[in-house]
């Protein structure tokens, strides 16, 4: 028989009044959080945290590996939507979109996405949910971006300038590249069980995105 999976667990406090006005205890910060039965439009609701989670869970792994792997970046920025369906009432599907501003090669580029997606806790758990899909899109350090909280139509109408260009990493991608072809990625190789202070990331060991 094999060894027992270690487990780690988490804990959230929720409080709410009258009124849907809600907020949630994490570790030592409070959430607010819109409770009622009618959306307020202002604070987040549950489909606005849970893709909060996925997102945060994104860019936790980005910045776990660029140490791992290492990959260097300067800043990374993520988008996410959710799809709802009304009957029987469930999410169908989530699509991320993430921006890094990097100078690494594309092949580097490719094995840190294929390692965040791999071994995040928030994604494998939502990707046995729903369609989980999502693109990295580079940006080189020369060039500009607009600020990070701009608006998805600001940022999709954007000219890329014609000395530079971006890179998009889809998941589509991932599945044609053929990993571990090129002299690069055997070099590379996949981040792992014990890459990481003998942390393991098979789900017999401590969290891999920390989550």
């Amino acid at each position: 028989m094999g060894a027992t999976p270690v487990t780690t667990s988490y804990r959230v406090r929720g409080v709410s009044r009258p009124g849907g006005h809600g907020r949630i205890r994490c570790n030592a910060t409070d959430v607010k959080a819109d409770t009622g039965a009618i959306s307020d439009g202002f604070r987040p609701g549950p489909a606005e945290l849970l893709c909060a989670s996925l997102a945060a869970c994104l860019l936790k792994n980005i910045e776990r590996y660029s140490d791992i792997l290492p990959f260097e970046y300067e800043t990374a920025a993520v988008e996410v939507v959710a799809q709802r369906q009304d009957a029987p009432p469930k999410m169908t599907g989530m699509r991320y979109e993430i921006e890094i501003v990097t100078s690494e090669p594309s092949h580097r580029v490719e094995l840190l996405h294929r390692n965040i997606r791999k071994y995040g806790t928030i994604a494998n758990t939502l990707a046995e949910a729903c369609d989980l899909s999502g693109e990295l899109i580079v940006k080189r350090p020369h060039q500009t971006s607009p600020p990070i909280g701009s608006t998805r139509s600001d940022h999709l109408s954007e000219e890329p300038p014609d000395h530079g260009h971006h890179d998009h990493v889809s998941d589509e991608d991932h599945q044609q590249a053929g990993f571990g072809q090129s002299a690069q990625d055997d070099e590379l190789g996949e981040v792992g069980p014990g890459a990481c202070d003998g942390e393991r990331h098979d789900g017999t060991g401590p969290d891999p995105d920390g989550r």
